[in-house]
């Protein structure tokens, strides 16, 4: 009778290991996978911020060049016809959609640019103001919205 117990119970060690073995492989494919798709959403995050900042960067000199003729109007080193035909220019060359008003007597006006990644898929969108934009006062560009999208 012992004998008879002692067979029946022979291989269900054998059972029992298969059976942690599946497990661990299973918690090992789990851990696997979940660490495979963190370096896929942190290379994709280093992407991301790279474009932006280099939009960024792109923007601000664009900015930084805009100042620079307002600076040149407000000294009355240029026109104020000269200079918002230069930031027309500027906008042109610079971005790769713009809006900008006609500034015909206006006191604030609105500027709107988008700047585009080099493949298109990314942009930057910035809203400026020109506040004093009528022949007497002198010019201040102020920052609206900076927006961002993929």
């Amino acid at each position: 009778m012992v004998n008879k117990l002692q067979q029946k119970k022979k291989g269900s060690t054998s059972i029992l290991i298969v059976i942690m073995m599946v497990v661990l492989m299973v918690l090992g494919l789990a851990i696997m996978t979940t660490a495979l798709s963190n370096k896929s959403l942190s290379d994709k995050k280093i992407d991301w911020k790279t474009d932006y900042y280099a939009l960024e960067s792109k923007a601000n000199q664009v900015i930084a060049q805009i100042m620079t003729e307002i600076d040149a109007i407000n000294q009355k080193q240029l026109s104020r016809a000269a200079g918002f035909a230069k930031i027309e220019t500027l906008l042109s060359e610079a971005t790769s959609s713009y809006q900008m008003p006609s500034f015909a007597g206006d006191e604030i006006a609105q500027l709107s640019m988008t700047i585009s990644s080099q493949d298109g898929t990314k942009n930057l969108a910035i809203r400026l103001q020109v506040i004093g934009a009528d022949q007497v006062a002198e010019l201040k560009l102020k920052i609206l919205e900076y927006k961002q999208w993929q």
